[in-house]
């Protein structure tokens, strides 16, 4: 579960690290896009996405451990991909928060909330992918 995240969050990490660090337009020597930076980002978010596959995982293996495979609601999967994917950058994004002293806390919620939804439709995806499967 871990690593189908990990490859399905590359696009969104791809689409932010192109569109939020986007290299500069000036014609100044070394304005250029620093490629091991972006590189190094793109491999954080790719864990990031590992992260929070193996969370929903092991998530989902707690709450719904009597259920088949059959037996699971798309809406509630899509509700425990949200939360595994929303905790890790919760706490970390709450931390960093109080330890940089008070600040606007809209970017620290909307990046929390963009990654729940992926979290959510990664889920969703995953019970379909895997009510496919042939048996």
């Amino acid at each position: 579960m871990a690593r189908l995240w990990s490859v399905a969050w590359l696009p969104a990490g791809v689409a932010l690290v192109t569109l939020v660090f986007r290299p500069s337009v000036s014609d100044e020597p070394g304005s250029s896009w620093n490629w091991r930076l972006m590189a190094i980002r793109l491999v954080v978010w790719c864990t990031w996405g590992a992260l929070s596959g193996a969370v929903f995982a092991v998530a989902l293996m707690l709450a719904e451990r009597r259920r088949g495979l059959a037996e699971l609601s798309m809406t509630r999967t899509a509700v425990w991909g949200a939360v595994g994917s929303a905790s890790a950058p919760a706490v970390l994004m709450t931390i960093a928060y109080f330890e940089a002293g008070p600040r606007e806390p809209l970017p620290y919620l909307i990046f929390v909330a963009a990654t729940a939804s992926l979290g959510a439709a990664m889920a969703a995806a995953s019970l379909a992918l895997a009510r496919r499967a042939p048996r």
